[in-house]
């Protein structure tokens, strides 16, 4: 009788001492994100808000994305970020290594179908973004030009309003008021917004068109030293920043006295800015890796050391979702074709 206990006894001492090879555990897997690097292509130069918010997210996000990557922003300036854009869209392979930051202006271009924009915006792979968008859109201009909006439209000498590329919101704007009958010149071309009011401070140009978002926080300097100040507002007041008390688009419309075809074009643009500091990934990134980075990009803009450093900054974080900036894309699509005509008409 105990002989026959003893084959039984060995084989749990076998298998408590893991000696079963076939029944040993299989090692774990290591994260896809291990050992690797995440580049974050920035599409305008250093020290603008897009750079500023990219830098300050490569610092947080790598803490949540699995394996903890490197993660490196390029900054690749040109067309107001649309070369940046286009580039990731076409050139880079979608392994979930490349991400790229870019206006959000583009997608509307690319929408009204302007032959620059080389990207389907339905096709790329929204990650999210840190902000809700570009309203209002702000006119500022230096203060010995104009300190109010009935000043500015009777200035006697044209008032040069910078810009980055065209089909930007500060391109738009500007080419908006000339169009309207406002005595502006526009000067574009600039790499970046933070180009543009270095050139206001030297009295290059006289103004620009910003969001009140950056301008009360990459550029708060500029109104706290009074290089600058408001006179106009495009869009609705964003509740996360202190209410600016300047006239709107419809007193603009009155004052100026627009055509019902600008009206119509102003509150299409006015729609345009709820798109705004767009992360995407290029088309072919697998699903479960679009799924990882998107879970640690809205991790990420959570995160309490993120928000103090962000806060320290003067930056205001209100994430948006993939799923809301996709939302938002395919109501863009179904735009009349007549509004789209109008913008291609004035703006290409």
């Amino acid at each position: 009788m105990k002989k026959r206990w003893w084959p039984i006894i060995l084989l749990g001492i076998w298998l408590a001492l893991g000696r079963a090879p076939a029944l040993r555990a299989a090692p774990a897997s290591k994260p896809f994100y291990e050992g690797k690097t995440i580049r974050l292509v920035v599409g305008y130069s250093p020290g603008g808000g897009f750079d500023v918010w990219s830098r300050l997210i490569a610092r947080h996000m790598s803490r949540h994305v699995p394996g903890e990557p490197s993660i490196v922003v390029q900054n690749m300036p040109g067309g107001a970020s649309l070369v940046a854009a286009n580039w990731v869209y076409a050139t880079q392979r979608g392994d979930g290594l490349t991400m790229v930051n870019f206006n959000g202006a583009h997608v509307v271009n690319a929408i009204v179908g302007l032959p620059e924009v080389k990207f389907d915006p339905e096709k790329f792979l929204w990650v999210g973004s840190p902000t809700p968008g570009f309203q209002p859109q702000v006119l500022y201009v230096r203060p010995e030009i104009a300190k109010t909006l009935e000043q500015f439209l009777k200035a006697a000498k044209p008032v040069r309003l910078g810009a980055t590329g065209q089909g930007t919101h500060p391109f738009q704007l500007a080419k908006f008021l000339e169009i309207g009958g406002a005595n502006v010149r526009l000067v574009g071309g600039y790499p970046g917004t933070n180009d543009v009011y270095v050139a206001i401070e030297r009295k290059e140009v006289d103004g620009i068109f910003s969001s009140q978002e950056s301008a009360d926080t990459t550029f708060k300097r500029y109104s706290d030293d009074g290089i600058v100040v408001p006179l106009l507002k495009f869009g609705r007041d964003n509740p996360g920043l202190r209410r600016l008390n300047v006239p709107n688009f419809p007193e603009l419309v009155k004052k100026m006295g627009l055509a019902a075809e600008l009206d119509t074009l102003g509150k299409f643009l006015i729609n345009s800015y709820d798109l705004a500091r767009m992360y995407a990934l290029p088309p072919g990134t697998p699903a479960e890796r679009v799924t990882i980075l998107r879970n640690a990009f809205q991790d990420c803009l959570k995160d309490p050391k993120f928000l103090e450093e962000a806060t320290k900054g003067g930056n205001v974080s209100a994430p948006v979702t993939a799923s809301e900036i996709e939302e938002l894309v395919a109501s863009m699509t179904k735009t009349p074709n007549a509004v789209k005509e109008l913008y291609k008409k004035l703006f290409q």
